[in-house]
């Protein structure tokens, strides 16, 4: 027997679905009505080149203005930086962060380079990075260690006629164990 045979022969059968479907749309109307729960916000973990307004406190809704640029400027955007960037005054290291080296390798001996190609940008931070001669390639290796602290680096920013200036620099990372 079918549904539809079920209900024409029993007059029971129809209030029952009825009733079925009452509670059903009670249940889902019940649901749609709920309160949004509202998380206030004590700390935001921006990066440097990002500012929230002071005049905004944390918590309110912050709407959005379109004559405002969202994203950082173009020279703070990482790996847009030109190879061949001009500068009279180049980078020095401010923070030099030293490399950890991955538990595998601590027991071994070695004695290699990797060479970086590192992005410095206006602001002294570290931008793109590529490996341009590797030692030990793959995650948990070398290569991958090397990058990880010299990504922690800081540097004070290139200088043309005493503006700063994102650039390019190749940096050796000798790597020594025992």
């Amino acid at each position: 027997m079918t549904l539809i045979e079920l209900i024409v022969s029993d007059k029971t059968n129809i209030s029952k679905i009825l009733i079925i479907c009452l509670i059903s749309l009670i249940i889902i109307c019940g649901c749609a009505k709920k309160e949004k729960k509202i998380i206030k916000v004590e700390y935001l973990n921006l990066p440097d080149d990002y500012a929230v307004p002071i005049e905004i406190p944390l918590g309110e809704n912050i709407k959005f203005i379109p004559d405002i640029e969202t994203s950082p400027p173009e020279s703070l955007k990482i790996g847009k930086t030109p190879k061949t960037v001009q500068y009279e005054i180049p980078p020095r290291v401010l923070k030099k962060v030293p490399m950890e080296y991955p538990m595998y390798f601590k027991d071994k001996k070695f004695k290699g380079v990797v060479i970086l190609e590192v992005e410095i940008l206006k602001n002294g931070k570290v931008g793109q990075i590529n490996v341009t001669k590797s030692f030990s390639p793959g995650p948990g290796h070398l290569d991958e260690a090397a990058l990880k602290a010299v990504k922690q680096w800081e540097f004070s920013p290139a200088l043309t006629n005493g503006k700063p200036v994102a650039c390019w620099l190749e940096i050796p990372i000798e790597l020594k164990n025992k």
